[in-house]
C-alpha cells in the first residue's frame, strides 16, 4: 500500500502515524485545560507570532472522526526546550513511544525513526493572511531511501474552524509540491501533493490537516488528522527546563 506524504515526512507527526491513545483532559490550577468540547478559542488575531513552547504542554492529535482509529489519539507531551529545539515525546495506546524534534524556527527536524534536512516548516512567523513561501527538504527513514520534497505554501485566509476539541480561530495554509525519490544520484518522481491546514495561534500547533496525494502508476490517498483535546502550562508558572517522558 503506497503511503502518503504524512505518513513520508512527518513519520508519527514529523508524519508516519501510529497506534493512537486517549488523552482525557483534567481541570487543574497549573494547566489551562477544559473538557472536551470545551476547549474553543475564537478571538481573532492579525498576526500569529512564534509560539512559545512549555514543558508539559500536551495535544492529542489523530485521525478525523470517523476513522476506526479516530476514538485513540497519540499524545504529544513537551519534554524539553532549549533556544536551539523543542522535543516533544509520543505515545500511544499501545505504549509506543517516539520522538519529535523542533527546530528554533519550530521546523520537524526529527521524528521518531525519521529525519529532515534541514527541516519541515509547516508555518513560517510571523504568520499572517497572504503570506507566501517555498520549502525544499530531504526526508530519509532508517532503512528506506531518501526523498526530496518541494512545496510552496500560502496562508489563504483566518476563519473559525470545527475539531473535535471545539471552535478556534485559526490560518488556513495551503502546500502543494512535489516528491521525488533519490536513488544511485538520480530524483525520480514519485508523488505530487495538496496539503490544506489550519494552524490556531492560541493552541500553538496545527489543529487539522487535510490533504491529497497523487502517485504516478497509481491511485491517490488521503490523510486527514485533527485535534481531540490539549493542554498549555500556565504561562505564569515559573518554566521548567526539562521533564521525564510521559
Amino acid at each position: 500500500m503506497k503511503r502518503s506524504l504524512f505518513e513520508k515526512c512527518c513519520a508519527p507527526c514529523g508524519h508516519r502515524p501510529a497506534a493512537r491513545v486517549a488523552l482525557f483532559a483534567i481541570l487543574s490550577p497549573v494547566f489551562l485545560t477544559f473538557a472536551a468540547g470545551e476547549q474553543s478559542t475564537i478571538q481573532p488575531v492579525s498576526q500569529a507570532d512564534t509560539p512559545v513552547f512549555r514543558v508539559g504542554d500536551t495535544w492529542a492529535i489523530g485521525p478525523t472522526r470517523g476513522d476506526p482509529n479516530s476514538q485513540h489519539p497519540p499524545r504529544q507531551t513537551v519534554i524539553e526546550v532549549t533556544p536551539q529545539q523543542t522535543r516533544i515525546a509520543v505515545k500511544t495506546t499501545s505504549g509506543m513511544t517516539y520522538e519529535i524534534d523542533l527546530n528554533s524556527a519550530g521546523a520537524v527536524t526529527v521524528a521518531g525513526p525519521t529525519q529532515y534536512d534541514p527541516g519541515r516548516g509547516y508555518v513560517h512567523f510571523p504568520l499572517s493572511v497572504g503570506a507566501s513561501w517555498d520549502e525544499h527538504y530531504t526526508v530519509t527513514a532508517i532503512g528506506r531511501q531518501t526523498s526530496w520534497v518541494a512545496h510552496h505554501v500560502t496562508v489563504e485566509a483566518a476563519e473559525i474552524v470545527h475539531v473535535v476539541a471545539g471552535d478556534f480561530f485559526a490560518f488556513r495554509l495551503v502546500a502543494r509540491g512535489e516528491v521525488d525519490r533519490i536513488f544511485k544520484g538520480a530524483y525520480h518522481r514519485e508523488s505530487t501533493f495538496t496539503e490544506t491546514y489550519w494552524y490556531a495561534p492560541s493552541v500553538k500547533r496545527v489543529i487539522k490537516h487535510v490533504s491529497t496525494n497523487y502517485y504516478y502508476g497509481a491511485s491517490a490517498d488521503d490523510l486527514n488528522w485533527e485535534l481531540y483535546n490539549y493542554s498549555l502550562v500556565d504561562p505564569l508558572r515559573p518554566a521548567a527546563a526539562s521533564a521525564t517522558a510521559p
